[in-house]
């Protein structure tokens, strides 16, 4: 259970910051404390199903988005916040030209080798 909260905690977290969010502004839309949403996001309590509905809500994600690894979770620390970086920059860019950059970072990679 203790690395489901830690899942599920670190997920809110990723979303809030993406979305722009403050925990207070996040605690104030599910209807708990800011306090309560710094332990789910440290993992030290983990939600009701009536909360993730709410986090899922507030968040615009479906429910079982919360419980799922994102891509920087497999990346070094150091690597992780690159990866975040380039994720936020991109974050309202169309699907096709989010494409386009991953196929640029291809031909990058491939002259490197």
């Amino acid at each position: 259970m203790i690395r489901l909260r830690v899942l599920v905690g670190r997920r809110v977290r990723e979303i809030r910051k993406e979305r722009g969010l403050t925990q207070a502004k996040l605690a104030e839309m599910t209807d708990v404390s800011h306090v309560t949403i710094g332990y789910y996001e440290r993992g030290v309590k983990f939600p009701s199903a009536e909360t993730l509905e709410k986090l899922a809500a507030a968040l615009a994600v479906r429910v079982e988005d919360l419980f799922k690894e994102s891509a920087a979770d497999y990346l070094g620390e150091d690597r992780r916040e690159a990866f975040k970086g380039l994720v936020h920059s991109l974050r309202h860019d169309s699907p096709e030209y989010i494409r386009t950059v991953g196929k640029l970072v291809d031909e990058l990679k491939k002259g490197k080798s």
